[in-house]
């Protein structure tokens, strides 16, 4: 019998990657592009869509949260409808747009005036002042796996899963590209961190629903599985 030499392997591998993408019922496939020899370093699923019901409970004053579904209608009033005349403001930190990092909504504002945090998005975290405790809740849709790009530096991101994960595990797809990630929990008002070139820290989990401001000494993209 014929051996099967290796640029038969690589086409074979190649023609089963095609035949994933036509018969799956995803919304991509992220395939990362370092290859070794002949060998494809990571193959990423991502965008199996399930209906999902977020629901949350936010405390009063200062909360970092992110949402883990993705809502049909994205805009920040119709997401934040069922906490409507509880919060004062909501705010995010957008890391790409160097003219103006910070975005914030107040529907309080007069008409006037310009509100330029307008969508909200599974891969972000937020800052949400509430005027009092209050519970959040939201029919979308929970996409898994899912990729959260992130650049060098200062980063505020959410956690798009149904579960919480070790903090090593949840984070093993960008070992090495972070240094720091820190998680505020307004429930006893205090700051959790795990510091990565240490390898300690008080964060001992990823936890959907909460942000997380994280550090990246590179360009890398998380992928929660």
């Amino acid at each position: 019998m014929k051996r099967i030499n290796k640029k038969t392997k690589w086409i074979i591998t190649l023609i089963f990657l095609i035949c994933l993408i036509v018969i799956l019922p995803i919304k991509d496939i992220i395939i990362n592009p370092s290859i070794v020899g002949h060998t494809i370093a990571r193959v990423f699923v991502r965008g199996l869509e399930t209906n999902y019901n977020c629901s949350a409970f936010f405390m009063d004053g200062w909360n970092l949260i992110s949402i883990p579904c993705l809502a049909d209608n994205t805009s920040t009033e119709s997401v934040l409808y069922s906490i409507e005349g509880n919060y004062s403001s909501i705010h995010t930190y957008d890391v790409n747009d160097y003219s103006d990092h910070w975005k914030v909504y107040n529907p309080d504002l007069p008409s006037w005036v310009v509100n330029d945090l307008v969508q909200i998005n599974e891969k972000q975290g937020y800052w949400i002042n509430m005027k009092n405790q209050s519970s959040f809740y939201l029919n979308g849709t929970l996409i898994q796996p899912n990729e959260v790009p992130l650049v060098i530096g200062w980063n505020l991101i959410g956690y798009p899963a149904n579960d919480s994960k070790e903090i090593t595990s949840a984070l093993s797809t960008i070992s090495g590209s972070y240094t720091l990630i820190w998680l505020y929990n307004a429930t006893d008002n205090k700051y959790y961190y795990y510091n990565a070139s240490a390898g300690n820290g008080t964060l001992q989990e990823m936890i959907p629903y909460y942000g997380y401001w994280i550090n990246m000494s590179k360009n890398d993209d998380l992928f929660v599985i």
